[in-house]
């Protein structure tokens, strides 16, 4: 990926930001989940608001979907690109056994976005939280 953001794998104490109804809840504006479809390469997607969803933002939501953009052209291009990228670049492993669920973040001055993967047909294959940064408490 090129420089416009820093995709870094998660650190440990960040596991719980990657799931609802955190300790952080309260500074969380909402998440994206969403999954390649049946095929693999589709984009389907849904926003899940938080405590925090009077923060959404117009500059928000620019940041936001510059965001999206940005992860469409390599992580969540697809299943098959998500799995390669999973491969090249670990993540945070945030869930025992075999189901290969990894977390990824990616922070500027205002927001912290947690981006869960999990590329295996019939689950959603990403969630991307947003927090802000400004009251982010870890």
């Amino acid at each position: 990926m090129k420089a416009d953001y820093q995709v870094e794998a998660a650190l440990p104490k960040q596991g719980e930001l990657f799931y609802s109804d955190s300790s952080q809840e309260g500074n969380c504006i909402g998440h994206l989940r969403g999954d390649f479809g049946h095929g693999g390469d589709e984009f389907w997607t849904s926003w899940w608001p938080h405590a925090a969803e009077q923060k959404k933002t117009a500059d928000f939501q620019r940041e936001f979907n510059k965001l999206v953009s940005f992860l469409r052209k390599d992580l969540l291009k697809s299943r098959r690109d998500m799995a390669r990228y999973l491969r090249e670049h670990p993540g945070y492993p945030l869930a025992e056994g075999d189901s290969g669920t990894v977390g990824y973040t990616v922070t500027n001055s205002t927001y912290l976005f947690c981006i869960r993967c999990t590329p295996t047909p019939g689950n959603y294959d990403f969630y991307v939280y947003a927090y802000l940064m400004e009251e982010e408490k870890q």
